[in-house]
Order: structure tokens, then sequence, then C-alpha cells
């Protein structure tokens, strides 16, 4: 078998043969076929070489195999990196790696960082071009804080900010729009949802997400109940990880929450629960046990953010932590540490007659665990089955997203109601 010429693979900018190197344009001069698409092959109008517009991939493949087999000096013109995403990895799958040389240009994502100025080798570079979403939702959802994105004409910059409001996150994005990269009609601007959602942007264009701090709320416009979850500062790391605000309002009304009470919330995580609490009900004082000091700190916070001066934070683990003089009429637990037990026999000598314990659990085990105790201690319950799934735009269309499923036990002692 004869040894073929090797294919030229070069990524190719906006700004075309001015932005290629001596090496490059030498390549490309001394080619007999150049493959490309056709605002590619616009770049080369001079060159002598046969032009083979970019179309059915199946046929064009066939077609520079037909070229190879005739020993002719192939190029294909191909945008930026052709291994980022792009036509490199195809042209793997037809050619040996030994038939291909790539000379890659800048990818669109490493100019777009570079003209807003923000280093890129921690970001995460998603591509939502001809592929769904689902990898852009879980970057979002987990908060990564640099995110880079390859569109295309269906998950466009309206579309991807129609996906971040409709998240509801916990947390804020800077959106950038970087728009013909390289070429004469450049722009790099920074746009809030609202304007993205709302405006025509050129078809060559990259967004990148940059995660922002929660911004100080406006005390005056919030609801009294059903605030939302980026209103909350919470866990740098895990920032879905709090009691999400349509769950919320569920656990306060199987709490059965009357003014002037003492409840007291064990796990309390960022505080959610607790300041939903305090806000509806000024003249009661909520006891938020939270074992971690990052979690302790963010409920504090949170409460000076949102002017909440009726929750005690107490840092540790429960039952040790948990007050021994103070008499609660509720207790809601939404962690126990793996103390499940301990922390129900606390409870129980700690409330008052009359009183209601509500759980969120999220494992049958812990279900099990709970109704076992109540069982033996003669305690009455009743089981709330929480799921829950918001509206998803994707692309044109909307589907249902849901969020993890959450069961609510609320327990009462016998002949008490």
């Amino acid at each position: 078998m004869s040894q073929f010429l090797p294919i030229s693979v070069v990524g190719v900018g906006l700004d075309g043969r001015e932005g290629l190197t001596e090496k490059v344009r030498k390549i490309i001069n001394e080619a007999t076929v150049l493959v490309g698409s056709e605002r590619q092959l616009s770049y080369f109008t001079s060159s002598a070489a046969k032009a083979v517009k970019l179309g059915n991939l199946e046929e064009t493949i066939a077609l520079i195999k037909t070229h190879q087999e005739a020993s002719e000096k192939i190029v294909i013109l191909t945008s930026g990196d052709p291994l980022f995403y792009g036509l490199g990895r195809l042209l793997l799958e037809h050619f040996p790696p030994n038939q291909l040389t790539f000379y890659p240009h800048l990818s669109a994502l490493q100019i777009a960082f570079n003209r807003i100025k923000i280093p890129w080798q921690n970001a995460t570079l998603i591509s939502a071009h001809g592929r769904n979403t689902e990898a852009l939702v879980k970057a979002i959802q987990r908060g990564d804080k640099k995110i880079g994105i390859l569109t295309d004409y269906n998950n466009n910059p309206s579309a991807i900010a129609q996906l971040i409001t409709a998240l509801d996150l916990p947390f804020s994005y800077q959106f950038w729009v970087c728009e013909n990269l390289e070429g004469t009609e450049e722009s790099c601007r920074c746009l809030d949802l609202e304007t993205v959602k709302s405006e025509q942007f050129s078809a060559l264009n990259v967004v990148i997400l940059l995660r922002e701090e929660t911004p100080i709320p406006d005390l005056e416009t919030l609801p009294s109940l059903g605030l939302t979850d980026d209103l909350f500062l919470s866990f740098p790391d895990r920032p879905g990880l709090m009691t999400k605000r349509e769950i919320r309002p569920l656990i306060l009304a199987e709490l059965g929450l009357k003014p002037e009470q003492i409840i007291w919330d064990i796990g309390a995580g960022t505080g959610a629960v607790s300041i939903e609490i305090a806000r509806l009900f000024p003249t009661s004082h909520i006891y938020a046990l939270e074992k971690t000091a990052m979690g302790a700190s963010l409920i504090k916070a949170n409460c000076q953010r949102l002017n909440v001066e009726n929750v005690t934070v107490i840092e540790g683990s429960a039952p040790e932590k948990l007050p021994n003089s103070i008499h609660p009429q509720r207790i809601f637990i939404g962690g126990t540490g793996g103390n499940l037990t301990a922390i129900l026999n606390h409870c129980e000598e700690q409330l008052v007659t009359g009183g209601r314990i509500v759980f969120a659990l999220a494992t049958l085990e812990n279900l099990e665990e709970a109704r076992q105790w109540l069982r033996e201690h003669q305690w009455l319950d009743r089981i709330l089955q929480i799921q829950i799934s918001r509206s998803l735009p994707i692309a044109h269309l909307t589907r249902f997203s849901p969020l993890n499923p959450v069961t609510l036990l609320t327990a009462w002692r016998i002949n008490q109601s």
C-alpha cells in the first residue's frame, strides 16, 4: 500500500490569512485541494487549489479520500482549534492519526476569556453546539465559577439566559456574550439576563458565565413567605445545599406555627427554614443548631442580610449542643449527623406538651429509623412525600426538571392533637 501524503488540518479565525503563521500560509499556498466552509474558503480565493466546500460529512470524507489516493496535497480548513469540539475528532474517526497533521488556531473561548481579561485555566468549558444542554445544566447547578460555552442556533445566548432564569439558582452569573471574535465587528459585552433574552446576536458567538457574589437584597420588596433561594448565602462548594423555596412553606405548614413560640431548627444548614419562620413570626424565637463552623457563619450572615434578629445560632452537634433549659413548642429536624435516635430522646424530654416535631428526610433508612422510634415511644405520625419539578426551557421547547424528593414526617405524642 502506498504512503499517502499527510492531510493538513488548519484552524482559521475570523482574521483569515492574516492570523496564520508564515509556516501555515506556506502549507496552504502549496495545497492542491482546499476543503472548508464557504467563509473559510473565501479567505483564500487567490489559491490555485481545487476548492471543496464542506457539506454532507460522509460525502466530503469520501471526496477527500479520493483526492488523497490521487496524491493531492490536501488542506482542511476549520474554525479555531480542530481538536477542541471541532472537526478534528470526526476526521480521526475516518483517518489514522499518522495521516493527519493539525495546525490549531486560538479557540473562540480562549480568545473570549482573554478579551474579558479573566484567567481561564480553571474554567468549565462546554459545547452546546449541536448538543443537548445536560452538561451545561449540571455545571450551572453546581455553581461552577467560570463557564465557557460554545453556542449554536438553538442553544443561543437567549436560550441560555432563559435556562438560567428557569433553574432558580441560589446565586447569580455575570453573563458575557462575545461575538465575531477577531473579525471586523468583534464585540464583547456583559449583559443582564433580560437584555440577553430579548436581543439578537451574531451567529458567531460564545457565552461566558462568571459566578457573582450574592447581592444584598432590597428588604422592602421581599415577600413575607417564600424567599427565593438566591437571597441566601450558601456553601461555596455546595451552592445548592439548602431547603428549596418550594419545600419551605410546606415545612412551616406541617409545623403548625403560632406566634410567641420557641422553635428548634436542628441541622439548620444555611438557615433558610429558620429565617422563613423568624420573618413570618417575629414574636417567636428560633434556635438554629448547625454542626459546621461554615454553616453557623452562613446562618449569622443570612440573618444579618435579611434583618432577622429572633434567631440564635448554636454551633455544634446534636444532641450535645441542644439547649437543656429552653423548652420548644416546635422542632424541625433537617439533619441529624447520624445521631437520629439520640436527638429524638433529647427532644422528647424537652418538647412541651402539645408540641410537634417535623423531620425532612431524604432516605428510606432514616424514615424507617424515625418511625421505629416513634412506634416504640408511642407517638403518632403522618408522612408527606414531596416530589416537585420546575419547568426548564430546552431550545424552543419546555420540559420538567425534578428537584430531589423530600419526605416530611410530622410527629406528636398520643392523646394530643
